[in-house]
């Protein structure tokens, strides 16, 4: 891949890009990405501090898990989400907010 991503929960299911954030009022940008069903879903994340919410800006769908295969399709921002606190995005909005 030539990229350096950090497994978040150290279970294969979620990485974030080193040094891929970008601080700006309270929100964070941000590469990740998910395995899912032997798929991989490729992120680029805002989360609002805030609001403790988050939303993709982009998402891009590959054939297999790791951003591996061909890429499937492409959407463009997707709405607010305002997950529980105890989910796995939850959890990864507590992780990035606490750096800003």
């Amino acid at each position: 891949m030539g990229e350096e991503w950090v497994d978040l929960f150290k279970d294969g299911a979620m990485f974030v890009k080193k040094n891929s954030e970008e601080h700006m009022n309270g929100k964070i940008r941000f590469q990740n990405y998910q395995n899912l069903n032997n798929l991989s879903l490729k992120h680029y994340t805002e989360v609002n501090c805030n609001e403790q919410s988050f939303k993709h800006l982009n998402t891009l769908y590959f054939s297999q898990e790791h951003l591996k295969g061909e890429l499937l399709r492409s959407d463009g921002p997707g709405d607010k989400v305002y997950p529980p606190p105890d989910s796995y995005i939850g959890v990864l909005i507590r992780l990035m907010c606490k750096s800003n």
